[in-house]
């Protein structure tokens, strides 16, 4: 049996499962289920139904793929986070993010893989959107820790910043 690449199936549910291409691999779920690492994929050509792929594959082409307008492409994650922020803004009353996803896949473009706090690598799919929650002007992507630490950074007063900054290299020594 043939998968739509022509390779063939051995995926069982259940068993543990390695996928060549990356090395990544786990226990499969039940047919036409996913999980932390497949995604389940319908072919209705298989007797099975379909077969699954390696989650972390499926994501790092997200990441390349290009300004494609579809949900998959970087614009619909663009747009997805928008969204998001959109929810969460309206929850928790502050303003949510007023960039377009234009503007938003630029300023990623622009990091080019980077967290704008810490500079460390940054995955898309990884990635916190971080905004001005009174003006709503979207200020990049961050770690999700680099962003919760600006929050509570910002509740300090600089003198008690300076204090914890200070802190923090007496500690480290």
């Amino acid at each position: 049996m043939k998968g739509e690449s022509n390779r063939p199936i051995t995926q069982y549910a259940g068993s543990k499962h390695i996928f060549p291409a990356c090395g990544h691999g786990g226990i499969l779920p039940a047919l036409g289920r996913s999980n932390a690492f497949a995604i389940w994929r319908v072919n209705e050509t298989l007797s099975q139904g379909g077969y699954w792929l390696c989650r972390y594959d499926v994501y790092k082409n997200i990441e390349k793929s290009h300004r494609g307008e579809g949900s998959s492409g970087l614009l619909g994650r663009m747009s997805r986070l928008r969204s998001t922020s959109k929810a969460r803004a309206r929850s928790q009353k502050y303003k949510p993010i007023l960039d377009s996803p234009e503007q938003m896949l630029q300023i990623w473009e622009n990091q080019r893989g980077k967290c704008a706090a810490c500079g460390g690598k940054l995955k898309l799919l990884e990635a916190t959107a971080d905004h001005n929650h009174k003006t709503g002007k979207f200020r990049g992507f961050l770690h999700r820790f680099c962003n919760v630490a600006e929050g509570y950074l910002f509740k300090l007063s600089m003198k008690e910043r300076k204090n914890f900054f200070n802190w923090i290299n007496m500690v480290r020594k």
